[in-house]
């Protein structure tokens, strides 16, 4: 059901650059123009007609949208994480799930000399960041222990641009810009 099976599971240095570039020429598939002749017809289309195109052909425009929106989030976080964007976060390889994936604890994870990152992913509008984070936050405390980095990945135009978490120790956020994936 719209599974991304041409990307790896584990990002690292190795393959992230070229896991960007095969997700955009996916995207660069997708048609852009829809003919409606009203707009019920185009919410239908919207709602109920296979994409047919890109990393998610077997669903509709509107379900790959989200999917594609939250997988933007992912791509980009990974590259910035590899790049130590975040002192405290240094892995060389992390597993991620895509789209609405669920086979894993959290969409992000790495492991290394005893320390985990559990790492929940989203691209939201701002109106519903406050409660995706609420959400997302509560997911990666459930079942802390001390070894473990949480962190919230969301897209960077959910929020204004003065926005500063309240910082917690081993908790972090990473906003990124889906426009320089």
């Amino acid at each position: 059901m719209g599974n991304i099976d041409f990307l790896p599971r584990k990002l690292n240095h190795n393959n992230i650059e070229e896991s960007i570039l095969e997700y955009k020429r996916r995207l660069n598939e997708i048609p852009l123009n829809i003919k409606a002749s009203s707009l019920l017809e185009l919410m239908n289309i919207l709602k109920r007609n296979k994409i047919g195109k890109g990393p998610y052909p077997n669903v509709t425009i509107f379900e790959a949208a989200n999917r594609i929106m939250t997988d933007l989030v992912v791509l980009g976080g990974v590259r910035l994480l590899l790049n130590r964007i975040i002192h405290d976060i240094n892995f060389d390889e992390y597993t991620v799930e895509y789209g609405n994936e669920d086979n894993n604890a959290h969409d992000i994870t790495a492991f290394c000399n005893g320390i985990t990152l559990k790492c929940e992913v989203f691209n939201v509008a701002e109106l519903f960041f406050q409660t995706k984070k609420a959400k997302s936050l509560s997911k990666l405390r459930k079942n802390k222990n001390d070894k473990d980095l949480l962190l919230i990945m969301y897209n960077k135009d959910a929020v204004s641009t003065n926005y500063q978490p309240k910082q917690v120790s081993s908790e972090y956020y990473l906003a990124v810009d889906i426009e320089e994936v």
